[in-house]
């Protein structure tokens, strides 16, 4: 590998064809990862593999996960969700409330990260944040919800645990207040 003079992080390697292969490297997660961006003879240069290194770098500081890093078998959750979506029959106007609570309420946390990376913690701020808004009794249900997503992920053998049966989540008392008796 050649160290580039002129950027940080990027690095060329030459071939036996005369062709060089460039490379950035960057840390997540307490590890260093190299990345192969292309081929010089497919229009790749060093600046363009530092205008790629800015970019990743910006999403891990911002805390999301970016496309680059995510392995090519690795699903993210709004990919599983999108599939229940479409295994699961709904009536017309339910489906619709579900998608529209899965983006309000699942989807900011968890959506974008690989499935297998959710754990608890998550799924008890999906929790945390519908209680905001919500009553407890719904905010069960949401997470109740994204425990589905996951059942189904389990049932096609995509993921082998399910994160939100972890989450203690508040008992309501549904007893009925009686004002008058049935007389």
């Amino acid at each position: 590998m050649v160290k580039s003079k002129k950027y940080p992080g990027v690095y060329h390697k030459l071939l036996s064809n005369k062709d060089k292969s460039y490379y950035i490297t960057y840390k997540h997660a307490g590890k260093k990862i190299w990345q192969k961006i292309g081929l010089h003879s497919e229009g790749v240069r060093e600046a363009y593999c530092a205008k790629k290194r800015a970019e990743v770098t910006a999403k891990i500081r911002l805390g999301e996960l970016p496309d680059l890093v995510r392995a090519k078998n690795q699903k993210r959750f709004d990919d599983i969700a999108e599939e229940f979506f479409e295994y699961k029959t709904y009536p017309s106007n339910t489906e619709k409330d579900y998608r529209a609570r899965y983006k309000r309420y699942i989807q900011p946390y968890i959506g974008n990260m690989p499935i297998d990376k959710i754990t608890p913690a998550e799924c008890r701020d999906i929790h945390k944040n519908a209680l905001k808004h919500l009553s407890v009794t719904t905010a069960n249900r949401i997470v109740d919800f994204a425990g589905s997503i996951f059942l189904y992920a389990i049932e096609t053998e995509q993921v082998n645990k399910n994160p939100c049966r972890k989450v203690k989540m508040p008992k309501i008392d549904n007893a009925r207040e009686r004002f008058l008796d049935k007389q």
